[in-house]
Formats: C-alpha cells, structure tokens, sequence
C-alpha cells in the first residue's frame, strides 16, 4: 500500500483487500490468487480454521493444475545428505541412476509442503513485522497530525459573553488567541459589556487565530423629527419605526382639529426623565413616548336647555355636575345654558373631567325705589341712578315749575322687582 501519510497506509490495512499476486504476474494460476485472498480475508472467520484447511485446497489446486511436488525419500547409507551446517535450501542430493531407488517410507513428506511451512513461518513473522511497523508509524503519523495540524493543535474558544472587553481579551491570550472589538447595538445588554464571540465558544480553532468579540454598544440612536402638527397615526408610525415603545395617546380638548398631535414625550431607559419631543429630539431604542392628541373644541352648549347640553358633553365622556352655577342675563331666558365653568387648575379639558354649567336666571331684578313726596325732578333722577327709565304726564314736563310739582306715587308701585331699563310711570301732582 501506498500513502503520503502514515495514517493513509494504516487507513488502507484496515479496509482495502490484498491484491490477486496476478496483478503483478499474469502468469499466476487463478486458482492460486483465490487461494491467496481466502487466506488474506480482513476478517478472520472467513480465513481457513487451520493450516489442514488450506493445504487440504492447496493439493486440490495441484491436481488441477497438474502439478506433482517431489517427495523427499529415505535413502541408503551411501547417499549423501545436506549438511546441517550447510546455509543453502538444498534438501537432497540424487544417486546415480543405476541404482535402485529406494521406496518411500510411511512418513515421507513432500518438497511443495515443506517449502509452503517454510514459507507461511516467515511469511508470517514478516506479517506481523509489516503491522507492527505500519502501527507504529500509523501512531507516530497520527500523534504528529493530532498535536501538529489536526484537533490536537487547536483550542476551544472560551465564553466571553458578560464581560468588558479588557477581561475577555485577557480571556482570549490564555487560550493563544488574538481578541479584536466589533461594537453591535443592543437593546437590552448594557453598552460596554460583551455580547460573545465569532467563533462561538466552544468551537475549536487553531492557536493565535483572530476571535472577534461583540460589544455592546447599548440601545441604537435615532432622530426624530418634528412631532407637533402630525397625525396620531403618522407621529406613533414614525416612533414605532425608531423602536420606541409608545404607549396610550394623551388626549385633550384643544383648538385644534381633531387627532393632531399637539405635544409628544420621550422617556429614556437610561435616565427614566421624561423630555419634550414635540419639535423632535434624539431617541434611543427601547425608550418610552407618549403622544398628546386633540380631541378638538369641547362642544358649544351655549343656548341648550341643561338636560340637552348634559347629554352633548356626556357624549364627548365629559362628566356634568349636578350642581350648576347661576347668572342673571339680561339676553337669556332663564335655565338656559350660558356656558361652562373653567376648568379647575386651568389648562385642557380631559376625558373624564366633570364640567359645571353656567345657566342664565334670566335678567336681573331691582326694586322700583319709592320716590313719593319728592318733587319731579328728584323722583327723576332717583329713578334713572337705580337703572329705570321714567314717564310722567307731558303736562307737568318742562317748563313746568319742578318747585311746583310733587310726586304722589310710582306704577309699578315702589319695592317692585323689576329689570333695568323698565320704564316707571310717575303720578305727579300740581302746587304740592
């Protein structure tokens, strides 16, 4: 077998079958090839059981083959026999032919088998001489591959995962290998601490290779434009594309037309301080936003009984008081709704807010002042200072002498409830 490593060869041994002997000579019998392969099986049951088997098929080949092996026989005392000192492999030496050839005893022993114990003793002694050397170099082969190129060589990569990036390069140089820094947003590991490597741990890699360990550089930046004027739906789209978590819109009843964005805040992971986002700012992902949205105008219920203004705001989930505020109005009949009250603490009305109305008592009532026993123009004035008009007889009007004049009464009668700018007639009378 042939191989550029030692391993190969070995690899060869262990699963390659031994070669017809025909391949090298065509000139060897088939017989015999099949011979040499039953007795080379890789698995030694399917060997000849014993050295019977297979010379009893050896002979077997032989009578094919028409082979007659010479038999070594016993000889007289005149023959000359090897020398036991003798190194060649010459068994007998014939007599000359004159003489009677002596007849084979009952051990007689052929040429063919001994030359095939001879034979099958060394080669198995070289067998087993071939093996062993191929272990052997198939074992030193291997060590060199394991601890030289192969696993042996090479060294797992330890974890560096939840370490800064000093501590795990320092992780790296025990193992004989090189650290270099590659920073990666994440969302939920803190900036500055690593994320792991490439290779992963526990792959095994050779000495001095490169393993790059991911930072984390924390929640990736973004920045956010201009909020304030938006649509709801295209202010949470544009938060939602940043990787902010947004939570329920802050609604409110505004000047503004309904479902525009009139504010927007950010709160940072990082601080936990909320910020104004309304004109745009810089967000980190994971931060939390919270839209301010316009519900528009609360409703006008100016002109509504109470009962009808009750169920207009109770639609826009506005709560109504059951305890109203009253105001006199000259132009407004009274129980009908002039407006609402502010809203307590100032600013925007909410969902949910409870909301007191303001309805009209009618005009304003005064008592008619009782100006009896005064002269014309006194009453007059007395009168018009208190908010009434004042009518009188056109007889006692100027020029008639006001010192001649006395007034005896007034219609409506004096303590009359009456609004301002109700005329009041005066009874005058002439000389006191």
């Amino acid at each position: 077998y042939k191989g550029e490593q030692p391993m190969q060869i070995a690899f060869q041994h262990a699963t390659d079958s031994v070669p017809r002997p025909s391949v090298k000579n065509p000139g060897v019998p088939e017989q015999l090839d099949e011979l040499v392969l039953w007795a080379t099986e890789r698995t030694p049951d399917d060997r000849p059981s014993d050295a019977s088997e297979m010379l009893t098929r050896l002979r077997e080949i032989e009578r094919d083959l028409g082979i007659a092996p010479q038999v070594a026989r016993t000889l007289s005392a005149s023959t000359r026999t090897v020398d036991d000192r003798d190194d060649s492999i010459e068994l007998t030496a014939v007599l000359p032919a004159m003489m009677t050839a002596p007849t084979a005893t009952v051990g007689d022993t052929d040429n063919a088998s001994l030359l095939r114990r001879s034979t099958k003793r060394r080669a198995t002694k070289g067998a087993w001489l071939i093996v062993l050397v191929v272990l052997l170099a198939a074992l030193a082969g291997g060590t060199g591959w394991w601890f030289g190129s192969g696993p042996g060589s090479m060294v797992p990569v330890p974890d560096v995962s939840g370490r800064t990036f000093d501590d795990a390069k320092a992780l790296l140089a025990a193992q004989s290998l090189q650290a270099v820094q590659q920073d990666q947003y994440n969302l939920d590991v803190v900036a500055g601490t690593t994320l792991g490597s490439e290779p992963a741990s526990g792959t095994r890699v050779d000495k001095d290779s490169i393993v790059t360990v991911v930072v984390s550089q924390g929640p990736q930046p973004h920045d956010v434009g201009a909020l304030a004027g938006m649509s709801a739906d295209q202010a949470r789209a544009a938060l939602i594309a940043a990787n902010l978590v947004v939570g329920e819109n802050s609604t409110s009843f505004t000047d503004a037309e309904a479902n525009t964005v009139i504010g927007a805040s950010v709160t940072p992971r990082s601080t936990g301080t909320a910020i104004d986002c309304s004109k745009g700012c810089t967000v980190h992902e994971g931060d939390a936003a919270t839209l301010s949205v316009s519900l528009g105008p609360v409703p006008s219920v100016a002109g509504k009984s109470v009962a009808d203004a009750t169920s207009i705001l109770m639609g826009k989930s506005l709560q109504v008081s059951g305890t109203s505020t009253e105001k006199f109005s000259d132009s407004v009949a009274a129980g009908i709704v002039l407006d609402i009250a502010g809203r307590p603490g100032g600013g925007n009305w909410k969902p949910g807010d409870t909301v007191t109305l303001i309805v009209s008592k009618g005009p304003q009532l005064f008592p008619v002042p009782d100006v009896s026993g005064k002269n014309r123009d006194d009453a007059v004035k007395t009168l018009e200072s208190a908010g009434f008009k004042v009518n009188y007889a056109p007889f006692f009007a100027q020029p008639f002498p006001n010192a001649l004049t006395k007034v005896t009464g007034t219609d409506p009668a004096a303590g009359t409830q009456k609004t301002k700018g109700s005329t009041i007639y005066l009874r005058i009378s002439a000389f006191g």
